[in-house]
């Protein structure tokens, strides 16, 4: 349970509620977000990237798999990789259309070299991205 949070998605401005923050998922992203609004939390310019998958895993209703890569250092990267699970109660005929909460999980945070191709691949067709912010965040929407 360590490395799993509950973010329940409310109504209104701040939307995103963690309810469960995992020990291990506080010491790897450098904050503890229990029971508290992500929005609340996370810096204007991060907040995009903290809250991608979760918008898009909304979008779809598919799981989604995130790195989010800061730059430390030049050519040096810190990788949270996070696997974001969308859940609901509704579940009428057909299948689920909203999301009511997420089951995320974050994993290894070893600082390592990476390619930047590699660190790009899934985001080259978004073209609301920068350039800065394709060497941050790739994203993969997993199919059910």
């Amino acid at each position: 349970m360590s490395d799993l949070s509950i973010i329940e998605l409310h109504k209104g401005d701040n939307r995103f509620f963690v309810s469960l923050h995992g020990g291990r998922t506080g010491d790897i992203i450098g904050v503890n977000l229990h029971k508290r609004y992500i929005e609340e939390t996370i810096l204007n310019q991060d907040r995009s990237f903290a809250l991608d998958p979760y918008r898009e895993s909304e979008r779809t209703l598919c799981p989604t798999f995130s790195t989010m890569t800061p730059m430390l250092y030049p050519s040096v990267f810190h990788a949270f990789p996070r696997l974001v699970l969308p859940f609901t109660d509704d579940t009428s005929e057909g299948g689920p259309n909203r999301i009511d909460r997420f089951v995320t999980w974050i994993g290894s945070h070893a600082t390592q070299r990476y390619d930047a191709q590699t660190l790009c691949a899934g985001l080259q067709g978004r073209a609301n991205r920068s350039e800065q912010d394709l060497d941050r965040l790739s994203l993969t929407v997993l199919p059910v």
